[in-house]
């Protein structure tokens, strides 16, 4: 009888202790050793491992009941992960972070920022110099983006197109194509709404080019006269 409930206290004591094969990958023994309990948030156990780990430096393993972590999750290029391991966490408006990197950093050659992604810098979008056409001045030179220039016509022309203020433009193109004329020739559509000094030079263009014409006919038509007295 002694032996029988010796045997019985041997049986129901080996049978309460675990050992870690006993337990599903993405568990660990509990502190009495007596059930698997799941890794926590951030961390996880794999086949070589005898008890739950933090995950790697960017990498987590968010934490959901009844899913065994065996592994952990990589953050992607342009996040890292937080200090509990459970979450990555977009880097900081102004750095990034490519997937050999530990942690975000500034872009380190000169005028270039993280693209979209925040994985990689790529340069910062810049305006070619603007080609003058006739009568127009630039600054000159290329300009990053967000630049603001002021062109402006040389004298003798007037802007009939833009306002005179360019801005690079985010996609490196200007904001504004303008575009000067020459004082004495109006372009189709023009009217009075043109500055009074436009409109003050135009009216003494045509009407010099009003004498011209009628000079040029009055000496056509005295050569005609001398011609066949």
């Amino acid at each position: 009888m002694l032996a029988k409930i010796i045997l019985t206290c041997f049986l129901v004591t080996g049978s309460s202790t675990l050992s870690i094969s006993d337990c599903k990958l993405g568990e660990e023994l509990s502190d009495s050793a007596t059930s698997c309990v799941q890794c926590n948030g951030g961390y996880y156990r794999s086949s070589t491992m005898s008890e739950c780990g933090l995950c790697e430096e960017n990498k987590i393993a968010p934490y959901s009941s009844g899913v065994y972590r065996d592994k952990c999750l990589e953050c992607s290029a342009g996040a890292v992960a937080d200090t509990t391991r459970r979450q990555c966490l977009q880097c900081d408006e102004g750095t990034y972070r490519s997937d050999n990197m530990a942690v975000c950093t500034v872009c380190a050659e000169e005028n270039t920022e993280p693209n979209s992604q925040q994985s990689d810098c790529v340069a910062i979008p810049r305006c070619e110099e603007v080609r003058t056409p006739k009568g127009l001045v630039y600054p000159g030179g290329t300009q990053l983006r967000g630049s603001v220039v002021r062109v402006t016509c040389l004298a003798g022309f007037y802007l009939v197109r833009g306002t005179g203020t360019l801005t690079c433009q985010g996609t490196g193109v200007w904001s504004d194509t303008p575009i000067c004329n020459f004082v004495g020739v109006c372009t189709d559509g023009q009217t009075d709404r043109q500055t009074d000094r436009h409109t003050d030079r135009q009216t003494d263009y045509m009407r010099h080019l009003f004498i011209a014409t009628q000079v040029q006919a009055l000496r056509y038509q005295n050569f005609r006269e001398f011609r066949y007295l």
